[in-house]
Formats: structure tokens, C-alpha cells, sequence
């Protein structure tokens, strides 16, 4: 079986990904203030306007840190995976169609990546056969050990 040709995709900043991580930041800042209110038995009003104002500002900041981040350069050169030119594996984590979350792992880091395949800079089906044939793989012959 023939492997993927090679291929560079832009992935990163993607305004849809900075709500998405804006929205699950609030949810989850509004329920730990809600529960520690709630512990803490503090009067109902209190409480609601503690969830609002941990909801807006970790929205805020979790949705600005996404969208504030650089465009990454992930690729795929035929046997090796890499962002912005580290080596390491790809794993497809959330497949939407045509929308992906891609984890790049490599000895250093884990970086989760947005990439929308209709602006990704590729062809989207030479991505999507890229990501799926060789997500996991990593670096061969370049003695990189990610699990250690």
C-alpha cells in the first residue's frame, strides 16, 4: 500500500475553535463558582453574579488565547510528521467532516490544533488521506520516543 504524497497544511487559528474553547472555558468556570458558592452558602444573588462574572472573563480569556495564537505549519513529508518543524506523532482526535482537532505530539510538547481542511492550504482530499493514513506515526529512523 502506497503512503500519503507529501503535504503542508496551515492550521491553528480558527475563529470557530476560540468560541468553542471560549464557551467550554465559561461553562466550566460558571459551574466551579456556582459550586463554590453553593458550598460556601452564599446568598442566590451572589452566587449568580459570581457565575457571570467567571463566565465572562474566562470565556473572554480562553476564546482571546485561541484566536490570539499563531498560524502552525503542519507536515507531512512522506515519512514524518511536523509542526513548524519538530518532529513528532499526529493523532486525528475530533473528525467533523470538514473540520478537524489535531493533537501533535512531539518530545517536548502536545500542541492541539484546529484545522479546517477547505482553508487548510492543501488539497483537502490529500490532507484528510495524510491524516488518516499516517496519524500516530512518528518520525522513522529519527529515534523519537514520545512515550518515554
Amino acid at each position: 500500500m502506497r503512503g500519503a504524497p507529501p503535504v503542508q497544511m496551515a492550521c491553528g487559528r480558527e475563529a470557530r475553535a476560540a468560541v468553542a474553547v471560549g464557551l467550554l472555558s465559561a461553562t466550566a468556570a460558571a459551574a466551579f463558582f456556582g459550586w463554590l458558592g453553593w458550598h460556601a452558602q452564599w446568598p442566590s444573588g451572589l452566587i449568580v453574579a459570581t457565575m457571570a462574572a467567571a463566565a465572562l472573563l474566562a470565556g473572554a480569556a480562553g476564546g482571546w488565547r485561541v484566536k490570539r495564537a499563531g498560524e502552525r505549519r503542519l507536515a507531512w513529508d512522506g515519512r514524518t510528521w511536523a509542526l513548524d518543524g519538530i518532529a513528532g506523532e499526529v493523532g486525528v482526535m475530533v473528525d467533523v467532516g470538514s473540520w478537524l482537532l489535531v493533537r501533535h505530539r512531539s518530545v517536548d510538547a502536545v500542541v492541539w490544533l484546529p484545522l479546517r481542511l477547505r482553508s487548510c492550504g492543501a488539497s483537502v482530499h490529500l490532507a484528510r488521506a495524510a491524516l488518516q493514513a499516517h496519524a500516530g506515526r512518528a518520525s522513522a529512523g529519527a529515534g523519537l520516543d514520545v512515550n518515554g
